[in-house]
């Protein structure tokens, strides 16, 4: 068994080296000069936009959702972020300030349907999203839709033991069947 194991390897490692050797080859042949230039100065100005959700909603920005906390985004300037504001059931959006330059303003009034977006400015700004609860409505137990994976737990457990046991017998006649056979030669 080492034998083989000694010839297997050998043979892979020399296999291996004639695919380097012939690839070293071929980029040879067909290379190739890329020239590359870089001026100092010429990368766009990147700014930092905040971003802190609280209370009884959802912030979707286009890949993930943010529901609780704080995020940044570094974005050129010029670029424009659009988020996604959805407040739970019974709640209902407080506030969007917006803060910028020194000057802080309500977008709330300026969200158009249930979108709001941001185009960033010369300087890092933050936008600061609140949920509250709408005043004289009942608590509701399923308040927050809750994203969970499926991972199987809830799956029939009966029949997966059922077939352990039928492997397990069977596993048993098989070592059953050899030792008779044993005993019998």
């Amino acid at each position: 068994m080492k034998r083989i194991m000694t010839i297997l390897l050998t043979a892979s490692l020399l296999l291996a080296g004639t695919v380097v050797s012939s690839q070293a080859v071929k980029a040879e042949e067909n290379s190739a000069s890329i020239y590359v230039s870089y001026e100092p100065g010429t990368k766009a100005d990147f700014h930092t936009l905040t971003l802190s959700v609280s209370g009884g909603g959802r912030v979707l920005d286009g890949t993930q959702i943010i529901r609780q906390g704080i995020i940044t985004y570094d974005l050129p300037e010029g670029a424009q972020k659009t988020f996604r504001v959805e407040p739970y059931k019974g709640y209902r959006l407080q506030s969007a300030r917006y803060e910028a330059d020194g000057n802080s303003r309500d977008l709330k009034d300026e969200m158009q349907g249930k979108s709001l977006s941001i185009q960033m400015g010369k300087t890092n700004s933050s936008l600061a999203i609140v949920f509250e609860k709408i005043p004289g409505q009942q608590e509701n137990s399923n308040k927050k839709p809750v994203d969970t994976v499926k991972t199987g737990d809830a799956s029939n457990i009966q029949i997966y033991l059922g077939l352990m046991l039928a492997a397990l017998v069977a596993c048993e006649g098989i070592c059953r069947i050899k030792r008779n056979r044993r005993k019998k030669s």
